[in-house]
């Protein structure tokens, strides 16, 4: 009997944490799961929900171009995560991060190149490509910037 009310209290936990994630209340999610598992103990269904509860605020927070805040949070959280999750978790925030600053950089350089500031552009992308030299975006803004400069 024992057994079987703590599945079911773990179903429901899990349900009410599935429905604030849906309404983006991540954090809600995190600390109501959290502190059942601090009262009643865990489960690996517990233990997925708290993991993509963590996962989706990094997620949300990214999605809004809080770059430093997804990471932070994540760093917070990651030691109540399983560790296959945190791992996954902490890829997806470093690449999206990348990604972040990627669009950022184009989007800065494109007015530029428009006016014309093609040095200015080139001494740009370089650096930028440095810190993310597999970017294929940047790579071909600095191929366009190679060519109106009349350099290979």
């Amino acid at each position: 009997e024992v057994k079987t009310a703590k599945e079911d209290l773990d179903t429901l936990v899990c349900n009410y944490a599935i429905t604030l994630n849906k309404q983006q209340k991540t954090q809600e999610a995190f600390d109501y799961v959290l502190k059942v598992i601090d009262t009643f103990g865990t489960s690996d269904q517990l233990q997925r929900t708290l993991d993509n509860a963590v996962y989706n605020s990094a997620v949300n927070m990214l999605n809004d171009y809080k770059d430093d805040e997804a990471f932070s949070y994540f760093e917070s959280n990651k030691e109540y995560m399983s560790p296959a999750m945190a791992q996954k978790t902490e890829k997806m925030i470093s690449s999206q991060i990348l990604k972040n600053k990627e669009i950022e950089i184009h989007n800065q350089v494109v007015p530029l190149f428009n006016a014309g500031e093609y040095i200015k552009v080139k001494e740009i992308l370089e650096e930028a490509l440095k810190e993310n030299p597999s970017s294929l975006m940047l790579k071909k803004d600095l191929q366009l910037v190679n060519k109106a400069l009349g350099l290979k």
